[in-house]
């Protein structure tokens, strides 16, 4: 577990404005209202898709994420684009949402982040210099999750290097690392391949290591 108190979330909000101040694209995470509540990060490597609506018009110093907003938005933003509402991405991140959140399961909301906080297209058009981790450790460090789920090849292979793992794929590996200890589990890409089945045993999964 984590050895260091958990900070408030005024004292959470105070940092990430400091750390967003010149990080104007940021997407640093999305959760259900307090990112503190939340048990369970979700990593990728990083956003796909840049919005003209900033995090901060979603977040409240006092209430956290507001999701429902931002969702609405995000479904507004990629219709008036001629997409379809939701990417296969988040129709399967909402799933996994539901299935953990699900009061037969009793488990814990998911922040979901990224190894990097600046979005792209692809892994290519991410700049060197958008290339740091600032946001995830702060993240990691003062969310103290119980899980971490990385899923994707390349935000499998950054936590195996910093944690000096190899990659064991859908099984479950304790991690310890400067006093901070929690389940890891590394897993594909929520894009493709997963089905509702699939997305539902996994929120079991996450509930019993809860438990």
């Amino acid at each position: 577990m984590f050895n260091t108190p958990k900070i408030s979330l005024s004292e959470f909000s105070d940092s990430l404005r400091n750390l967003l101040a010149d990080r104007p694209l940021s997407r640093p995470f999305i959760c259900r209202g307090s990112p503190l509540d939340c048990q369970v990060m979700l990593v990728g490597f990083n956003a796909a898709t840049p919005m003209q609506a900033g995090f901060l018009d979603f977040w409240s110093d006092h209430e956290g994420f507001d999701f429902k907003a931002w969702q609405q938005a995000y479904v507004a933003e990629r219709q008036a684009k001629g997409k379809a509402a939701h990417s296969a991405t988040r129709r399967n991140l909402n799933r996994l949402q539901t299935a953990v959140t699900a009061p037969n399961v009793s488990g814990s909301a998911i922040l979901e982040t990224n190894i990097f906080d600046y979005p792209s297209a692809n892994k290519k058009q991410l700049l060197k210099t958008q290339q740091d981790t600032q946001i995830f450790d702060f993240l990691l460090h003062s969310v103290q999750p119980k899980i971490v789920i990385s899923h994707g090849k390349d935000a499998n292979q950054y936590l195996a290097n910093r944690y000096q793992q190899q990659v064991n794929q859908d099984n479950w590996v304790e991690l310890t690392h400067q006093g901070q200890t929690f389940c890891w589990y590394a897993t594909s890409h929520l894009s493709r391949g997963w089905s509702y089945d699939k997305l539902d045993a996994l929120g079991q999964h996450i509930a019993e290591k809860l438990s």
